[in-house]
């Protein structure tokens, strides 16, 4: 279906159009599962590192990552699923994928925890799926996440959300093509960590 607007009648000063576009929604986590998170990073090294495709040019990952374990990403999951819906009720992005022939109900993919010091990045990339999260559990004074994508004018352009402690415990959703890195972060402490936790939302498929 196609959606029509209207055509400004001219007038002095002139009428600013900005074209429609798909966005993202930030949340709070919980605090019980806030917390919950919270314990399990503190003992990372117990969970089993999770492998992802952001590598350098020695082919090696730009900073550690550990998946999260099975009882902290159900309930994770079950946080987040009302998000999802609320996505789809204010952006057109995943309507707009005809690739089923009947409506699918979702399905959440692993979850893992990216562990960073001043030195570590996650250079530009995408996430498989169809949304993907991102939550902040433990932050430097200063960092960002930084978007990036095409103007209508074909320019690439950036998006940075600057990141400090008072965001520990936010949530960030957004569609999973969506191009993003982040940069490493200025810290007087070597040792100092930033901790976040990302993961994907996808479409459920046949049972098997």
């Amino acid at each position: 279906m196609t959606n029509y607007y209207p055509l400004l009648p001219n007038s002095d000063p002139p009428s600013i159009v900005t074209f429609p576009n798909d966005g993202y929604i930030v949340g709070i986590l919980d605090k019980k599962l806030f917390k919950s998170l919270l314990e399990e990073v503190s003992h990372y090294e117990n969970n089993e590192e999770f492998i992802t495709g952001v590598r350098d040019c020695n082919n090696e990952q730009t900073c550690p990552h550990y998946a999260v374990g099975d009882t902290n990403k159900e309930n994770l999951n079950k946080f987040l699923l009302p998000y999802v819906v609320s996505y789809t009720e204010n952006f057109g992005y995943v309507n707009s994928i005809n690739i089923l022939d009947r409506p699918s109900t979702y399905s959440f993919g692993d979850a893992w925890f990216n562990i960073q010091k001043p030195e570590d990045y996650l250079s530009g990339h995408v996430h498989d799926g169809l949304l993907s999260y991102t939550l902040w559990l433990k932050l430097p004074p200063k960092s960002e996440l930084r978007f990036l994508y095409n103007s209508v004018t074909g320019r690439l352009d950036n998006y940075d959300i600057l990141l400090t402690p008072q965001d520990e415990g936010k949530f960030i959703l957004f569609p999973s093509t969506l191009f993003h890195a982040v940069h490493p972060y200025k810290s007087n402490k070597p040792n100092e960590l930033r901790i976040s936790l990302a993961g994907n939302v996808m479409l459920k498929g046949p049972s098997k």
